[in-house]
């Protein structure tokens, strides 16, 4: 009862469409991931062996990965406060164009 309740709040607050991890026995023998999303999320088996990664309005399924980007950098190569991004220390030089 637990699982299809915290389903309903969560469907009460992010679309059917959002991207959920469903990981078993993590780091232990017969350890399992599974992707689907939160309107199917309940298809899994849940249980307190279970790890539950939901997404957010930006997360997508990119083969067996679940990526949400960060969001810090704007379309031009900057920050949020209007400063350049590029060139960084650990990143090399900025890219062209």
């Amino acid at each position: 009862a637990l699982p299809i309740l915290a389903q309903r709040i969560l469907m009460a607050h992010r679309s059917p469409h959002t991207p959920v991890a469903v990981v078993r026995s993590a780091y232990r023998p017969g350890e399992s991931l599974q992707t689907t999303t939160l309107e199917n999320l309940l298809t899994l088996p849940i249980d307190m062996m279970t790890v539950v990664l939901i997404g957010n309005q930006s997360t997508h399924l990119a083969g067996p990965w679940m990526i949400t980007p960060r969001g810090y950098l704007d379309t031009d190569n900057t920050n949020r406060a209007g400063k350049p991004t590029f060139p960084h220390p650990t990143m090399g030089k900025a890219p062209e164009g």
